[in-house]
């Protein structure tokens, strides 16, 4: 292949990288959202006046923005979306509708099955354009407050217990239809437990990350989970130890409950354990 070969080739390639872009560029991004919908272009979290990145904040966010193409900024999925006709088959059919004898002729020019099949491709490719694509991201109050519920949550398990989050959602005064979402936090002062009663494990301070205990500080981290702690500790190395318990009770002591044991162990229907206290009895009350 000549140089001038590899030239053409590479041209080509640009050319259609620039032409696919222009046209994906070009597109109406709000092409299905409705004048009393707003689209999501932005989410910003800011912290007692702070714009904060925290990944782990940001993951309690139930809406996003379209993905965008990286370095271009192009939506692309949603303008994909958007290439998609919403009603296909009445659009099919008011075409066929739209001159009187246009159905008769395609008709006689295909046949009636052909026809159907016509049809039945237009719709599955605008289907596959739909599910291929990434449907508008409309700002939903309800998700919305979800959204400020769970940043509120967040804060507090590390300790802000009365951190206050409220939201405000701009509109884009130069493009129509677009609005931005900026999450106010507002953490107080934190909170520290003076008396831990059940916990798998504790983390002390801003230098302990969870991280930390898995993998080197010496502790485990398989510990127990959903109110576990209250009954199980986490596993240590008193878990791979042996212990024996040992007991003796006096003939005081079995007169005090074995009437008890009797009674526990015929309704387990043990009569050889029921025996065993029965013959002590016995002997003890002569």
């Amino acid at each position: 292949m000549t140089l001038s070969t590899h030239l053409e080739l590479g041209i080509t390639k640009i050319s259609l990288i620039l032409g696919i872009t222009i046209l994906l560029g070009s597109c109406n991004a709000v092409k299905n959202v409705t004048q009393d919908q707003l689209l999501l272009t932005k989410n910003t979290i800011e912290v007692d006046g702070q714009k904060v990145d925290d990944f782990g904040v940001f993951s309690q966010l139930t809406q996003r923005p379209n993905t965008k193409i990286p370095l271009i900024g192009i939506p692309a999925g949603l303008h994909l979306y958007n290439l998609a006709d919403q009603q296909p088959d009445s659009t099919f059919t008011t075409w066929l509708e739209k001159k009187t004898k246009r159905e008769q002729r395609l008709i006689r020019l295909l046949s009636k099955k052909q026809l159907n099949e016509l049809g039945n491709y237009y719709v599955g490719f605008n289907q596959w354009l739909k599910k291929s694509g990434d449907a508008p991201e409309i700002i939903n109050e309800t998700k919305t407050k979800k959204s400020q519920e769970r940043i509120k949550q967040w804060y507090a398990k590390k300790g802000w217990f009365n951190v206050k989050v409220g939201y405000d959602v701009t509109k884009n005064k130069r493009k129509a239809s677009r609005a931005e979402i900026t999450y106010n936090v507002t953490l107080k002062e934190p909170y520290f437990v003076n008396n831990i009663v059940n916990a798998g494990s504790v983390f002390i301070g801003n230098y302990t990350p969870e991280s930390a205990g898995d993998y080197a500080s010496g502790t485990n981290h398989t510990l127990p989970t959903n109110g576990f702690t209250k009954a199980y500790s986490g596993v240590n190395l008193d878990s791979f130890t042996k212990s024996i318990t040992f007991q003796k009770i006096t003939k005081e002591g079995l007169l005090n409950i074995g009437e008890t044991v009797e009674l526990m162990a015929e309704a387990e229907g043990l009569r050889a354990h029921k025996n065993a206290i029965s013959i002590r009895l016995k002997d003890l009350k002569k």
